[in-house]
């Protein structure tokens, strides 16, 4: 194995509006990363022993009754445990792959972006509607080299960055495990 063996990666993107709810690229994605030693933390599929985040599609029809309801108040107390989840898991994550869909709403996967951005972790983003269509605040907070045109260039990217042909210090930084489990 390389060097993103034992990394954690959070897949940040559109949840709410998707039409799939955001499970088909993270399913597709996932068995990618996994074959390169890394672990996926992916919020369609929480890895909580929480049985109920109050997310996903069979809470869809309730959230959207609480707002036609105007029970925004217990809209805000449920919601709190998934917005928290997702946070920490963006916490604990050595790095973010994001896509972005500029056809739905995304106030959570932004969120997430910028917070990840402060820690100054990797964030390896893609658009659906491609690198051009991306905002300008966008390039603005993310590196260029960081910002990729399809999921396939990331995956080449991680490929490098794997393999020690890539190695940018300033986002990717590796710990020696050995020093840390031997403590040598």
């Amino acid at each position: 194995m390389g060097k993103l063996k034992g990394s954690v990666f959070y897949l940040c993107g559109p949840i709410d509006y998707a039409k799939d709810l955001g499970i088909g690229w993270r399913q597709e994605i996932t068995p990618r990363l996994r074959e390169m030693g890394t672990f996926v933390i992916d919020p369609t599929n929480k890895p909580t022993a929480e049985k109920e985040l109050f997310e996903g599609v069979e809470n869809q029809g309730l959230r959207r009754a609480l707002k036609e309801n105007g029970e925004f108040e217990k809209l805000h107390e449920l919601g709190q445990s998934v917005r928290n989840f997702d946070l920490r898991s963006c916490d604990k994550a050595d790095g973010l792959i994001v896509y972005l869909d500029y056809d739905v709403v995304m106030t959570g996967t932004l969120e997430e972006l910028f917070i990840a951005n402060k820690s100054k972790k990797p964030i390896l983003v893609f658009c659906k509607q491609g690198k051009k269509s991306i905002a300008d605040w966008i390039y603005f907070t993310i590196p260029p080299k960081y910002i990729f045109e399809n999921m396939d260039e990331i995956i080449s990217y991680l490929h490098k960055v794997n393999s020690g042909e890539e190695g940018d210090n300033r986002r990717w930084h590796f710990f020696d495990w050995e020093k840390i489990v031997c403590g040598q």
